[in-house]
């Protein structure tokens, strides 16, 4: 039975569920040990964090130039089995470039007719996303069958962008209309490109992206700013009286407003400022649990800078902004009860309620260890809270001992990066223990015999911090220390040994 290609399991599939869900497997024989990509990141973070693609693309101009005039079928057959672990998205924009520039090296009737056949009869990813790039170079508009074909493959997030880029020749309404059908299917990469693209001119699509444009399973900061100058974001919140789904979307955005991580967020906003009052003023209206916490210690924190934002002195029209968001702010923290709310919220959103506690500098220790001497497997993530206490290390790190089947451990020298079995708990504890002379030493044991480079780094790091603060307490594990360093495969850590080494001998 002839395998069924990628665009045809996709066209099954959008038109059993309307979309394709994000677990959808789009080669099923696949290598499952090779790092892969999320769908549509490759692309994203060419296109967001670099010029574009820049690989050698001779050999592919090669490949298409002497293959020209065969059956597309042939040549797709020959592209999936010699070119499989290509990556289009790093020649891309070198292959269009270099067949743009030699035009009469190529059949261009030929070129699109392989261009169909790969989008759609490709079996490999790659192989549809080369079939995608080559068609970008026809203006396919007056073609229904290429148009809706293209359409339909953009509703999967590995070849969304794509399809977008394909849309150059396009009529401006009809380009509009693919992105806003595209934004709302998609979740990942695929829709923060589509919004990026969108142009909001009507007020269904204002309101689309102000309630649901920023929400992305990403990165939110992708989009804060983008959905912030759509949807009119200020104006928006001046008006007051937002909705519970128009006060969802004004709280991702704001999120994402305030990631300010791989894109610019709240200091390009004009009137950032104003808009946080504003936007403080209706989230009182918001649920009052840690995530909202959360997100109001990140308030907080980019308005206790100095000259974040732009027109930085905070003053619109004679009003200081950001001494008016910081009074807001206040308020809503006293009014919350920020401790009741943590501890209430700790079992069940315990990465929000603990970041919150650390950030409000709330001291939750008793009841989160409580909780952890009960569910070790559960809450022993938070070591860091406990390890970064003076008063709750000890403790912790007895825990620690009391939990962890040292037996389970891998041991023996090695280069690996984890070393497998029980080894969170160690993690969250080893690294810490430089703060700490004297406390610990069965656990830096475990990572001196690791086969783990990270391991035995963190060892080294804790046994240095002993001797930094004038305790002779590191030489208690000076036999094990001359055992390791005499074995040791990398050299840096070797080095490492050696000073230590050293040092005790001229004591």
């Amino acid at each position: 039975m002839e395998k069924a290609s990628i665009y045809d399991r996709i066209e099954k599939i959008v038109g059993e569920q309307g979309y394709v869900p994000q677990d959808f497997i789009l080669e099923e024989d696949a290598e499952k040990d090779v790092i892969k990509f999320v769908p549509g990141a490759l692309e994203g973070i060419l296109g967001h964090h670099t010029d574009g693609g820049g690989g050698d693309v001779r050999e592919l101009s090669a490949f298409l130039k002497e293959h020209g005039g065969e059956a597309p079928q042939q040549v797709l057959e020959r592209y999936e089995q010699e070119w499989s672990d290509s990556r289009t998205a790093v020649v891309r924009d070198g292959l269009l470039k270099e067949i743009r520039n030699n035009k009469e090296q190529y059949d261009s009737s030929w070129l699109a007719q392989l261009a169909y056949c790969l989008m759609t009869g490709g079996n490999k990813i790659e192989a549809v996303k080369l079939g995608l790039t080559l068609m970008s170079l026809f203006d396919i508009w007056e073609n229904t069958q290429v148009r809706e074909a293209m359409i339909l493959l953009g509703s999967c997030e590995d070849f969304t962008e794509y399809v977008l880029y394909n849309l150059t020749y396009w009529p401006k309404e009809a380009q509009n209309k693919v992105y806003f059908t595209l934004a709302k299917k998609l979740r990942g990469w695929g829709k923060i490109n589509a919004v990026e693209r969108l142009r909001a001119d009507t007020e269904e699509i204002r309101e689309w992206v102000l309630c649901h444009g920023c929400r992305n399973t990403v990165m939110y900061s992708y989009l804060g700013l983008e959905c912030a100058k759509k949807c009119n974001y200020l104006e928006r919140l001046r008006k007051g009286g937002l909705q519970k789904e128009e006060l969802e979307g004004a709280s991702d955005i704001m999120d994402g407003l305030l990631e300010e991580g791989p894109c610019r967020g709240i200091s390009a906003l004009e009137h950032g400022e104003e808009a946080i009052y504003y936007y403080l003023c209706e989230s009182r209206k918001r649920q009052k649990n840690t995530e909202y916490l959360c997100q109001l210690l990140h308030i907080k924190e980019h308005l206790d800078k100095d000259g974040f934002m732009k027109a930085s002195a905070g003053e619109t029209d004679g009003v200081n902004w950001k001494e008016r968001a910081k009074q807001e702010l206040s308020e809503i923290l006293v009014s919350m009860d920020a401790k009741s709310v943590i501890l209430r919220d700790l079992e069940k959103m315990p990465y929000n309620a603990v970041s919150a506690a650390r950030g409000f500098d709330i001291d939750i220790s008793d009841v989160l260890f409580s909780l952890t001497e009960k569910a070790f497997t559960t809450y022993y993530d938070f070591g860091y809270y406990f390890m970064e206490r003076s008063e709750c290390a000890e403790r912790f790190v007895t825990l620690c001992n009391k939990n962890l089947d040292i037996s389970r451990i891998p041991a023996g020298m090695g280069n690996s990066l984890f070393p497998g079995g029980d080894h969170w708990p160690v993690d969250m504890t080893v690294q810490y223990l430089d703060r700490y002379p004297g406390l610990g030493s069965e656990l830096i044991r475990v990572c001196l015999r690791s086969p783990a480079v990270r391991w035995r780094n963190m060892a080294a790091k804790a046994l240095e911090g002993w001797k930094e603060k004038g305790s002779d307490k590191w030489q208690e594990l000076y036999g094990e220390i001359a055992q390791i360093a005499d074995t040791e495969c990398n050299e840096a850590l070797k080095e490492r040994w050696r000073r230590l080494l050293d040092s005790a001998s001229r004591q």
